[in-house]
């Protein structure tokens, strides 16, 4: 329930938003900060599990091949997933440098993906430098805000120990909980 809001924010800013803010063609990818939001908070699984999930609605909102936007968000989201589990809530600069780099992997990988599953794309230079590049720090300078605003309203109210799997004596937590700080 905490990612419901959150989710559908990123999903109306991706859907409405998002094509009516392009800039040289470029919009930015909001549900990438969904993917990484729920990466760095609860790991790998459940951050892949919606890389995935996000990656094939943009692939079916696109015109472009089915499922390398998928790959690469399940691929990004597995990356910071496990960096996820080995910071506890991550400051606001690194939060923007996970961002930043996971745009630009994102980005450049689907834009190979894209290059080699479609004759009529262009050139692999053409491509990064044209529409990946850009579309990368677009997408960073909104996943920042929209990451480090969302961190800074949730907060994390499970027992150090009890994150991602550690155990103090019991069972491993499956999921954290969270709360909202706002009241």
């Amino acid at each position: 329930i905490v990612y419901a809001v959150p989710f559908v924010a990123c999903l109306l800013l991706q859907v409405a938003v998002g094509p009516n803010i392009q800039i040289a063609g470029c919009s930015p990818n909001f549900l990438l900060a969904f993917v990484l939001l729920v990466s760095l908070r609860s790991g790998v699984g459940p951050g892949s599990l919606v890389g995935f999930f996000c990656g094939l609605f943009e692939d079916f909102a696109g015109n472009d091949t089915i499922g390398c936007m998928a790959l690469t968000m399940v691929l990004a989201a597995a990356i910071v997933g496990a960096l996820g589990s080995a910071l506890e809530t991550p400051p606001p600069l690194i939060t923007c440098v996970v961002v930043l780099c996971s745009c630009l992997f994102v980005e450049v990988v689907y834009g190979i993906s894209v290059v080699l599953s479609n004759a009529e794309s262009g050139g692999v230079v053409s491509v990064l430098l044209g529409h990946s590049l850009p579309t990368a720090l677009y997408s960073a300078v909104f996943g920042c805000i929209v990451l480090v605003a969302i961190q800074m309203v949730l907060v994390d109210n499970t027992p150090v120990g009890m994150q991602l799997g550690g155990s103090l004596g019991s069972a491993p937590s499956k999921m954290p909980r969270m709360k909202s700080r706002l009241k």
